[in-house]
């Protein structure tokens, strides 16, 4: 099974959980490495890649994080301007904490030329963030677009919390996991 098939499909055993869908798509969403993570063969190329590595991991929050931003993201560039709403645009960010995707808090800082690590404008973490970058098959990079009201959010808004993963390093507990999640996880570790 090939890295982009992995996910992209539905992955379902007991059909009374609700199936989380990877759109194949997400591998035109490539994730820039840093400059340290350049050679590193375990980080993942686009999006698709990340989302199967948070369903290994057990980072069921983040993965639905992820494909939420990214689903509207997508459903917003197919629909197309409505004539009405004001868009900012952008190089996104991925948290490797939250799993948020989206135009990092300190985008005007940044520039075009991503110098800066971008802040997740929805835990305000810089520590484990990546720009992305959406590419056409004509080569033409697609900016990241958010509605106006989502990107204007005051500085003293207090962050919302970064969910509990489960990780290979020592921890205390591992965080309870509902039966989707469960069965999410059982759904990836039989499809593989």
């Amino acid at each position: 099974m090939s890295q982009d098939e992995s996910v992209g499909e539905k992955m379902e055993m007991d059909p009374s959980q609700k199936v989380l869908e990877i759109d194949k798509k997400y591998a035109s969403f490539r994730v820039l490495p840093k400059p340290d993570e350049v050679n590193d063969k375990n980080f993942p190329p686009h999006l698709h890649a990340a989302a199967q590595l948070f369903m290994m991991t057990g980072m069921i929050p983040q993965v639905k994080q992820m494909k939420l931003d990214v689903d509207r993201f997508m459903e917003t560039l197919q629909a197309g301007p409505d004539g009405k709403s004001s868009f900012a645009l952008g190089t996104a960010c991925v948290c490797w904490q939250c799993g948020h995707v989206g135009l990092p808090s300190n985008a005007d800082e940044v520039g075009e030329k991503l110098l800066l690590s971008g802040i997740c404008r929805k835990c305000k973490s810089d520590e484990q963030t990546n720009y992305v970058k959406l590419t056409q098959a004509d080569g033409t990079a697609v900016p990241w677009l958010e509605p106006k009201e989502t990107v204007d959010i005051p500085e003293n808004a207090v962050p919302e919390p970064v969910p509990q993963q489960a990780s290979n390093m020592p921890v205390a507990s591992a965080p309870a996991r509902s039966q989707e999640d469960k069965g999410l996880l059982s759904s990836i570790a039989h499809g593989m």
